[in-house]
């Protein structure tokens, strides 16, 4: 669902829990202007590197900021793009 449609069936007093990735801008104006009592987080991203055994060990010892300016620097390619993971499923 829509950011928008989420948001309406909210404001709408459509749901009892509105689940939805936003900013935490929207979600406390959201909570700011009346439409909800509180802004919970429920849910982190968690990123895991798998790297092909021929360039593993460019990555050890870095942190998630650093494989990624890896990737980018050496463009490696990447297989799948969390979009495509999330649709398969």
């Amino acid at each position: 669902m829509a950011q928008g449609a989420a948001l309406k069936l909210g404001e709408d007093c459509n749901a009892d829990i509105l689940f939805r990735s936003l900013t935490k801008k929207v979600e406390k104006e959201f909570v700011e202007k009346g439409f909800g009592l509180k802004r919970n987080a429920v849910m982190y991203n968690d990123f895991v590197v798998i790297a092909d055994k021929s360039i593993a060990d460019n990555f050890k010892g870095k942190d998630i900021k650093q494989s990624f300016e890896l990737i980018k620097k050496r463009w490696y390619q990447i297989l799948l793009t969390w979009r495509q993971i999330r649709h398969r499923y």
